[in-house]
């Protein structure tokens, strides 16, 4: 556990941890990537490539989320588990999750969320929808975040179709904000300094993004035509009359 601010050599001990798993970093304002980080400049700061596969028993990102189902408070567990771990390694689950979360960060899936919520999907509550969809597994997320429209399919998702959404409990709405501050709060405990994580990741030049960003062709949500061509299952699961 550190209890002071990281100096010079314990961050690059870090980024010599992340370049160690495999973690792609992007250099920025011109800067070749240090200590031989590969630069990917297509990519995005903070993504990590389709495939990538994080180091086992270090931060295995998808089984803390999947292991965390069995749990009353899930956030809380899973900054539990990684506030028992190095600074490093909890930079590195934020990394991952990230890379996760920008993979389905895009107009289409801003849309199903906003069809699912009867349009009560506002920037921040699609900001937390994406942890929520992270929190359903790695298998599931694979496949919605190649898909939206699959989320017809979800049995969570099902079920709110049979109530209007004045008739969703806290529980029932498909969000789950803590999740984006589990790796900060985490940090904090381990490190004894707030916030400490965002210069931790600019160290090795991730953010710590706190809005949304979403790829792809924006387009009017509000469209029926555009909405029932692009989502035609969520369409019809929550149609605009209900």
């Amino acid at each position: 556990m550190f209890a002071q601010r990281l100096d010079g050599q314990s961050l690059a001990s870090m980024a010599r941890a992340l370049n160690d798993a495999g973690t792609t970093v992007r250099a920025t304002s011109g800067r070749p990537a240090p200590l031989g980080m590969v630069s990917r400049l297509a990519e995005p700061i903070g993504v990590l490539p389709l495939g990538h596969s994080y180091r086992p028993g270090v931060t295995d990102f998808w089984s803390l989320i999947e292991d965390s189902a069995g749990h009353a408070d899930r956030a809380g567990w899973i900054e539990s588990q990684l506030a028992a771990r190095t600074p490093a390694e909890i930079v590195e689950f934020d990394v991952a999750f990230t890379a996760a979360r920008r993979r389905a960060e895009t107009w289409t899936m801003w849309a199903a969320a906003y069809r699912i919520t009867s349009g009560l999907c506002s920037g921040d509550g699609f900001w937390y929808f994406l942890p929520w969809l992270v929190g359903l597994g790695r298998d599931s997320f694979d496949r919605l975040s190649a898909d939206p429209d699959a989320l017809a399919e979800v049995p969570q998702v099902r079920r709110l179709a049979t109530l209007r959404a004045d008739q969703w409990t806290d529980d029932d709405w498909p969000e789950w904000e803590a999740l984006n501050y589990v790796s900060r709060q985490a940090y904090d405990t381990a490190t004894g300094e707030s916030e400490g994580i965002i210069d931790a990741l600019r160290a090795v030049h991730h953010d710590y993004p706190e809005d949304p960003a979403p790829t792809g062709n924006r387009w009017a949500f509000d469209d029926e035509t555009e909405m029932s061509r692009r989502l035609p299952r969520l369409s019809a699961l929550f149609p605009s009359t209900r």
